[in-house]
């Protein structure tokens, strides 16, 4: 078994040495199967080492989001998660308007359910190669420049991620929408942002997040 493992690691690392990643993207977005998938999986170890926190900037996260985009969803945490944002979401009206924060490959596109319930999506993401290779409409590099917004989705565990100025910032951004509901899939994201809004809440004298509800799914 770990000769059969060797191998296999032996065949990647060749690959990636003949084989420039625009050739390697578009067979892995065209195919699934388990080799590819640990390809990905050995591609997004490799490039995240050696970029560090550039890494979620770079191209090469393409290989992370492929990841994302093909997993089979069968008996997973992502599968948990969508099947809890779907039933938050059953009962809001047709037009709600979703905004995701660090939305990667949007997952809900993977439930059927919810590309039929989600049609106002704006999601924000600091890579900006997703839109275009994924051919995404709807994703973007920036925070949105409108208010109308009634959902906000964190369902990739990206906050605790955030330095204290990306936190800030997004603090800033969340006090002027006209959120009803936020909603976060990690229990550690929940707990920072909830004691970040009572720190902001505290010191701001004009901006003030309140009247939210702020859910974990």
């Amino acid at each position: 078994m770990k000769l059969i493992k060797n191998i296999v690691y032996f065949i990647f690392k060749i690959l990636d040495l003949i084989l420039p990643d625009e050739i390697i993207f578009k067979v892995l977005n065209r195919f699934k199967n388990k080799l590819f998938h640990k390809f990905t999986v050995y591609k997004t170890n490799l490039e995240s080492a050696k970029r560090g926190s550039n890494y979620w900037k770079s191209r090469s996260a393409i290989y992370y989001f492929l990841y994302t985009k093909n997993i089979d969803l069968r008996n997973t945490e992502t599968e948990k998660i969508l099947n809890n944002l779907s039933n938050e979401v059953q009962s809001l009206d047709i037009n709600t308007n979703y905004l995701e924060i660090g939305c990667g490959y949007p997952i809900y596109l993977k439930s059927k359910f919810l590309r039929e319930k989600i049609k106002n999506y704006y999601g924000y993401d600091i890579n900006p190669y997703i839109s275009k290779f994924f051919n995404i409409s709807n994703i973007y590099n920036s925070y949105p420049d409108d208010n109308n917004y009634d959902v906000l989705l964190f369902l990739s565990g990206v906050i605790k991620y955030f330095s204290e100025e990306q936190l800030n910032s997004l603090l800033m951004v969340i006090s002027r929408l006209n959120l009803k509901k936020i909603i976060i899939s990690h229990k550690l994201d929940y707990k920072i942002l909830k004691s970040n809004i009572d720190k902001f809440n505290s010191r701001s004298e004009i901006a003030k997040i309140k009247n939210i509800e702020i859910i974990i799914i």
